[in-house]
């Protein structure tokens, strides 16, 4: 595969900065994105540390999601997530990663009553932070989500019409295949394939989004690389470990190598 494979840290926020990318380094992908919160936070020191192994290590980033809600109606909470966000987003910018990744807004046990408002409170949200990114010289791209009735973007509709609401050049779209195949709709992302700015890939058994490698679980991979052949960007393995990481990514070259010979 010609596309740089990078290799998600979401798993290894134990460790300190230098041990979590020279630990990836040993498995020899091209890249390492960062959950930019914990030990792998995008201040203080961290900034630097990190901008130093990026001259080495290729980094694309990860927002925080734990305790966010970029939909929540609390103001305090809505205000805080967009500062724990913005930070990810400033920090990226000087770590030379050119986008992050950034969670949708989620329902609560309340707004679920609410789900126009909370929808909306995200809409402000995004334009929020896709200004900060322009301030600061980059990029955010939003993720689809997986099979969980209060999450929002699940489907390519809520995407599109997302991107085309909060309506700034600067928001891209980050493709989960293993979230995707959740909510059944692999095919359907497959049409707006041309918004696809940056790739998250794993597998699942179509019920539960269980992170699984490339090949084990049931998810259409070959046809969906396949598809995706003229796509330039990252592929960013979200693995359990890093034994299956390189499982995956041994199938993904797999896969895109018989593909070839058929075309």
């Amino acid at each position: 595969m010609e596309n740089p494979i990078y290799f998600a840290s979401f798993n290894m926020l134990e460790l300190d900065p230098r041990e979590m990318i020279k630990k990836i380094n040993k498995h020899n992908f091209d890249g390492v994105e960062i959950l930019a919160d914990g030990n792998h936070e995008l201040k203080g020191k961290n900034i630097e540390i990190f901008r130093e192994l990026s001259k080495q290590t290729p980094l694309s980033v990860h927002a925080p999601f734990e305790g966010i809600n970029l939909a929540s109606l609390n103001d305090e909470i809505w205000e805080r997530s967009i500062e724990k966000t913005t930070t990810a987003i400033k920090g990226a910018a000087k770590i030379n990663a050119k986008c992050t990744t950034i969670h949708p807004g989620h329902l609560t046990s309340v707004t679920v009553h609410f789900r126009d408002r909370a929808w909306r409170r995200t809409i402000r949200a995004f334009r929020r932070l896709a200004d900060k990114a322009t301030e600061e010289n980059t990029s955010i791209a939003i993720e689809n989500m997986p099979k969980m009735e209060h999450l929002f973007c699940r489907h390519p509709s809520e995407i599109q019409g997302f991107i085309e609401t909060v309506n700034k050049p600067n928001l891209k779209f980050t493709f989960d295949i293993g979230h995707a195949h959740t909510n059944n709709n692999l095919e359907k992302f497959l049409e707006i394939k041309n918004q696809i700015n940056h790739i998250h890939i794993h597998d699942n058994k179509g019920d539960f989004d269980s992170h699984l490698p490339v090949g084990e679980g049931t998810a259409n991979i070959k046809q969906t690389l396949k598809e995706l052949k003229n796509y330039k960007g990252i592929y960013v393995i979200e693995g359990r470990n890093l034994k299956e990481g390189e499982t995956s990514r041994e199938k993904m070259n797999e896969y895109t190598k018989q593909t070839q010979k058929t075309e």
